[in-house]
């Protein structure tokens, strides 16, 4: 496995690789001196320069997650930057229709944001429901792929476990 530190407009993220993808991208701010996999942090660069479509060509390692998580974070995949979906139109997606509440709980165990990108889905009343990494993250994310700016919101247990 190799882990390396890699600056981006929203702060430092540690990125982890194994042999069959991306394990893990954290905007913790824990610190790696890995060298990193060129390939990998090429594509980081080239989507916040708006290379959007750069980490879509990535793999991913989802490691010992279940096969209900590993669904429901392929088929966010397939969600387009630029765009959003809600907890019930991704349970649809993900072919789990009526299961908005296990596909939330999905999105919020996705060990690569950004790569997978959960930070597109929002809560069915338009708030911009949660991310791992943070709301203000999130939010700029969405803005840096056009998405006009979403109100409301709430802390994730992951957040709330860094502060």
């Amino acid at each position: 496995m190799t882990t390396w530190t890699q600056l981006t407009p929203l702060g430092p993220i540690t990125v982890s690789t194994g042999p069959a993808g991306v394990r893990s991208l954290d905007f913790a701010g824990t610190r790696a001196e890995g060298r990193p996999d060129r390939s990998i942090a090429l594509a980081i660069d080239r989507y916040f320069t708006g290379d959007y479509a750069a980490i879509a060509e990535l793999d991913v390692d989802f490691g010992t997650l279940g096969g209900f998580t590993v669904g429901v974070l392929r088929a966010l995949r397939d969600v387009a930057p630029g765009t959003t979906t809600t907890y019930g139109a991704l349970a649809l997606l993900a072919g789990r229709s009526g299961a908005a509440r296990a596909v939330g709980q999905a999105v919020g165990s996705n060990p690569v944001p950004v790569i997978v990108p959960c930070h597109r889905v929002v809560a069915s009343n338009g708030s911009l429901g949660g991310f791992s990494a943070g709301l203000d993250r999130k939010r700029a994310l969405l803005d840096h792929e056009g998405v006009p700016a979403l109100a409301g919101g709430w802390t994730s247990r992951r957040e709330l476990a860094l502060t």
